[in-house]
């Protein structure tokens, strides 16, 4: 089984790209700019994608029986330039789909993400639940999903699944890949860079994290699977958290690992957010999910920047 994934030069393409080739899959990175992938190992085969030209992106397709489309713009990309995010999704993504099925590519499997439910998440959370945020980027995944099942839903010879992910963390495959604005992320390189955290979103606010690992193993497990039905799936842990606390789980971690007790600072003059249950179970019941181990994941990103970025103290 081939699989093909685009935006290899991306923070989650590239760690799927690792974890995949470890596991002995056939892999594939697809990416606009080759030169970008110096961090893939030379055993993974590189495709150039030019998501204006239709041979180029019919040529990235051929012989895959996967494709995993991780590409597209970040939020505030897409705020910036919502237009072109737009006609990414729309276009970009139509030609793709089109492409993988002139080449009988029987999986396809799109990013999308869980801030097309709201801007303000609270209660629970299920695949059931109307998208209600107006935000760019929310807006430009669901101008993707509903592309990938227009194009799809009446196609016999091919499945799609949608996922709707929610706050990913963890190691990237460089530490030149665009990773560090992510919550968790960010507080851990603060810690070692600066040995203090500062948080600069409201402390109380909360959000579903997952560890990197989890997201994965858990692709790894829809992609080799045959027999899931084509449809929109959370991805999460099934768990919020105040940001707060998750800083003081990472604390916690750099205490253990460097011996510094490190100080958070935050502005206390928060608003009175509501948690969150990210509903998973669909999935769950379809697929064997590895159980969520935050301090784990958190270990070797401390460790990853220890290794990175311990110099610019």
């Amino acid at each position: 089984m081939k699989i093909l994934i685009t935006g290899a030069s991306g923070y989650l393409a590239g760690r799927l790209l690792e974890i995949f080739e470890n596991c002995n899959l056939d892999v594939q990175a697809a990416s606009r700019n080759i030169k970008k992938l110096n961090f893939v190992k030379p055993s993974i085969p590189k495709r150039e994608i030019n998501w204006k030209d239709k041979e180029k992106i019919s040529q990235a397709c051929e012989k895959s029986d996967v494709i995993i489309h991780a590409a597209g713009p970040d939020a505030n990309y897409c705020k910036s330039n919502t237009e072109e995010s737009y006609k990414f999704y729309s276009e970009a993504t139509k030609e793709l789909i089109r492409s993988a099925i002139t080449h009988k590519v029987r999986k396809f499997i799109f990013f999308s993400t869980i801030h097309v439910y709201s801007n303000s998440l609270h209660g629970m959370i299920t695949e059931d639940n109307e998208p209600r945020n107006d935000h760019p980027y929310a807006q430009s995944k669901l101008i993707g999903e509903k592309t990938v099942i227009k194009e799809i839903s009446s196609n016999k010879n091919m499945s799609y699944h949608i996922i709707r992910l929610s706050n990913g963390y963890g190691c990237p495959s460089s530490k030149n890949i665009d990773c560090w604005k992510l919550f968790v992320n960010n507080v851990c390189r603060q810690a070692i860079e600066k040995n203090r955290i500062e948080i600069t979103n409201d402390r109380m606010q909360f959000r579903d994290f997952i560890p990197m690992k989890n997201i994965c193993s858990t692709l790894k497990e829809i992609s080799l699977n045959t027999n899931l039905p084509s449809g929109v799936y959370n991805l999460g842990s099934g768990k919020s958290f105040e940001l707060y606390r998750f800083a003081e789980l990472v604390k916690e971690r750099i205490k253990l690992i460097t011996g510094n007790d490190i100080e958070i600072f935050s502005n206390n003059n928060s608003k009175n957010y509501k948690s969150f249950t990210y509903e998973i179970k669909k999935l769950e019941k379809l697929i064997s999910l590895e159980p969520i181990n935050h301090k784990d994941e958190i270990d070797h990103l401390i460790k990853f920047c220890l290794q990175n970025f311990k110099s610019n103290n």
